[in-house]
């Protein structure tokens, strides 16, 4: 538990799936890809939804309002197939689910890097597309992980190009780019060490929760040890001291009139105790178990 140092399964309510990135080495690149996507998984759905969104709405941009050389409807609504997939990810059968964050790296591979290149290219390297590609870098380094980040770009950007030159290259010097590639690989530097300092922090920042929680931990156990030895000690004995209270009242002696179902519900207290302090020590051990800060953040 506190010194594990793998994802462990979470408990989950019955007919919940399995998590992506259970049981996985934290230090291993699998590991930080999974912790990355964890992070950015609450706003998966938003993203998602604007992305199947506005792919379609610039092609009308480029093409009616500020047209373009180039432009690829086809390839715009492959991209919002993507997006409205993961949209919808809570409908996906539960052993899909596991496949989620590679479907993710997939669409935002080719959402950003890959989509923007190739349009970049076979638009002539204009102006428009190439802050285009460098606002679609910054989406990428907001969205990622440091090692995902440079992953999909490399990756993204070659097949991006590689796909123009195939397609049919354009008309100009590809060459040009040259003067381009400087300011990409600042950005992408940039986003790169930006995003691995932010994850240390959050690291150092989880084992800082975690050590305060099992100091808390250890604070406690001996008075909730104390508490849950009285509740069952009250669970022992007080059955005997309600019967003898209702035989007594029966009998005519003068003791404290209490009402029948207040009577009953006492018997029920030292239960309610004991189950309350074993809550409190189980959410004690949840705070100094850094698995289940990932879960929770």
């Amino acid at each position: 538990m506190s010194g594990s140092s793998t994802y462990r399964s979470d408990p989950r309510p019955a007919g919940e799936a399995a998590r992506p990135g259970t049981d996985v080495p934290a230090g291993s690149l699998r590991g930080i890809i999974l912790n990355g996507f964890r992070h950015i998984e609450p706003n998966l759905v938003p993203v998602s939804i604007a992305g199947a969104v506005m792919m379609p709405a610039y092609w009308m941009v480029w093409t009616f309002l500020f047209p373009q050389a180039y432009e690829n409807l086809g390839l715009r609504l492959a991209g919002s197939v993507l997006c409205l997939l993961l949209a919808f990810r809570r409908r996906w059968p539960a052993r899909l689910q596991p496949w989620i964050p590679a479907v993710w790296l997939v669409m935002l591979g080719y959402c950003l890097p890959f989509f923007f290149t190739f349009m970049t290219v076979m638009n002539g390297g204009s102006v428009i597309w190439q802050m285009s590609t460098l606002t679609a870098l910054f989406l990428l380094v907001l969205l990622v992980d440091w090692f995902s980040l440079i992953m999909l770009f490399l990756i993204g950007t070659g097949l991006g190009v590689a796909m123009a030159l195939i397609t049919g290259p354009p008309e100009h010097d590809v060459a040009i780019y040259a003067e381009y590639a400087p300011i990409l690989a600042f950005g992408l530097l940039g986003g790169a060490i930006f995003n691995y300092n932010a994850a240390n922090s959050r690291a150092v920042r989880e084992r800082a929760l975690a050590e305060s929680g099992r100091a808390a931990g250890r604070m406690v156990q001996t008075p909730l040890m104390s508490i849950r030895t009285s509740a069952r000690s009250l669970e022992t004995y007080l059955p005997g001291l309600v019967r003898s209270h209702r035989i007594a009242r029966a009998q005519g002696v003068p003791v404290e009139s209490f009402d029948d179902a207040h009577l009953e519900a006492l018997l029920h207290v030292p239960a309610r105790i004991d189950d309350d302090c074993a809550e409190v020590a189980r959410r004690l051990q949840a705070l100094g178990d850094p698995t289940e800060l990932r879960r929770r953040s």
